[in-house]
């Protein structure tokens, strides 16, 4: 049986929005097929940057579910701070897959990313949502005498081989 798809069915990052982020000209440079530079009005509509856009989203999508954090919907709701650093994580993707895409070598601060997604995975990074934040809170109860009895642990029930109880803390 298939199991059930978990993905956006579109793009987090428009173009327009990508173009904001990052240098028109390099970005034409690396989706040029013939050598000539793609302008920046025609990387509105130019495939070959949003095939790498969804290829990002994919890449961060497959981090943010590996780590059980996120889901796909999870990401689109993001605003304000959170929705940025989103954007330049896909931003420094999709650059790092249109350099692959090249063959060429990839400048550092766009290599980096690939770490980035590894701390994202591995929940060292958290985009801003409530529970994710509230995740990595450790909270515990200490239980009062009267709830242990009424446990009925094997301590109590056992209370002839164990011996008596301790006294109750002092606070």
């Amino acid at each position: 049986m298939a199991q059930t798809p978990d993905s956006s069915p579109a793009a987090l990052l428009s173009v327009a929005a990508f173009l904001a982020r990052a240098d028109a000209r390099l970005v034409g440079d690396l989706c040029s097929q013939d050598g000539n530079r793609v302008s920046a009005a025609a990387l509105q509509t130019d495939p070959v940057l949003a095939a790498a856009l969804l290829d990002a989203q994919g890449e961060v999508e497959a981090s943010a579910l590996r780590g059980q954090r996120y889901a796909p919907a999870d990401l689109a709701v993001l605003t304000g701070a959170g929705q940025a650093k989103l954007f330049r994580v896909l931003r420094d993707l999709t650059v790092l897959k249109l350099y692959q895409q090249r063959g060429e070598d990839v400048p550092e601060r766009f290599a980096r990313v690939e770490r980035e997604l590894e701390m994202l995975g591995d929940g060292e990074k958290i985009f801003g949502l409530a529970e994710s934040a509230a995740a990595g809170i450790m909270a515990h109860a200490v239980l009062t005498p009267d709830q242990i009895a009424a446990a009925n642990l094997l301590t109590t029930r056992a209370a002839r081989l164990f011996g008596p109880p301790p006294p109750p803390p002092p606070w």
